[in-house]
């Protein structure tokens, strides 16, 4: 490993035409990087070499989710999906479970528990 010297490493925002520079550098040689149109590449170089590189990525999270109490257990939350679900097409989607009950709903919609923590931070 090369002794990093700070001063050598330049920071940018890689521009979408350079992004099949990123394709390369994946393990599988996958595609599957964000879209240029909703996210922001950053990219460490040594040179003209990129030796790391951050996405900064919008995502769809459907959330909040609020029914009447005069009107639990009618299914509304499902229906709720349905009607937006259209507009969501291509997309993944993610949701917090703050509880049991929001959990058993994303398994009955089809979503996938993942295995990771979340975590937030407010950019001032």
């Amino acid at each position: 490993m090369p002794a990093l010297a700070e001063d050598t490493l330049t920071y940018r925002l890689l521009e979408p035409w350079e992004w099949n520079r990123i394709v390369e550098l994946l393990p599988d040689k996958s595609d599957r990087i964000p879209n240029p149109g909703l996210s922001t590449c950053a990219v460490a170089q040594d040179g003209d070499k990129i030796v790391g590189f951050l996405f900064a990525q919008y995502v769809v999270h459907v959330e909040p989710l609020w029914v009447d109490k005069d009107y639990r257990g009618e299914g509304l939350p499902e229906r709720l999906w349905e009607a937006v679900a259209p507009r969501l097409k291509g997309a993944v989607v993610y949701a917090f479970s703050p509880n049991g009950l929001i959990a058993k709903l994303l398994d009955h919609l089809g979503f996938e528990k993942l295995p990771w923590e979340t975590y937030s931070k407010r950019v001032e």
